[in-house]
C-alpha cells in the first residue's frame, strides 16, 4: 500500500530559513512545500490540503497576518494546524486574535525540537 505524503507549507520569505526549515521536516519524513509571501500561500491552499502550515508573519506582497484573516474566515478549521514562526516584535502580534488561534506561536531563533514537535501533532492525524 502507498504511503501518503505528509505536506507541511512552509512560508517564509528569507531563503536560508525556507531551507533549514525544509532539511528540518525532511527528517521526520515530510514533504515541505514552499511559499515565499502570503498571496503565493493563499494560492497553495486552494488547491493542496497540507497537514500543517508553519507561517513568518512579516512577509512582502502579502503579510502572516492577512494570511491568518483569511484561514480565520475561509479555513478556520487549519487555524488549528497553523505554526507561527516569527521574530516579529511580541507588541506587533499580541492583539491579534488570529494569531490566538493558532497551534502555536515560537519566536525566532526558534528550538528545532518545538518546530518538529508542533508540527508533529498537526500532522498526527495521518499517522506522523
Amino acid at each position: 500500500m502507498a504511503r501518503t505524503a505528509v505536506e507541511v507549507l512552509i512560508v517564509e520569505d528569507d531563503v536560508q530559513i525556507q531551507r533549514l526549515l525544509t532539511a528540518i521536516l525532511s527528517l521526520d519524513g515530510l514533504t515541505s512545500v514552499v511559499a515565499g509571501d502570503g498571496k503565493a500561500a493563499l494560492a497553495l491552499l486552494e488547491s493542496t490540503d497540507f497537514n500543517a502550515i508553519v507561517l513568518d508573519l512579516m512577509l512582502p506582497v502579502m503579510n502572516g497576518f492577512d494570511v491568518l484573516r483569511h484561514l480565520s474566515a475561509e479555513n478556520p478549521a487549519m487555524l488549528e494546524k497553523t505554526i507561527v514562526l516569527t521574530g516579529a516584535s511580541e507588541r506587533l502580534y499580541r492583539n491579534s486574535p488570529q494569531v490566538r488561534h493558532t497551534r502555536a506561536l515560537i519566536k525566532k531563533p526558534f528550538d528545532v525540537a518545538t518546530l518538529q514537535k508542533e508540527v508533529a501533532a498537526c500532522c498526527a492525524a495521518v499517522g506522523h
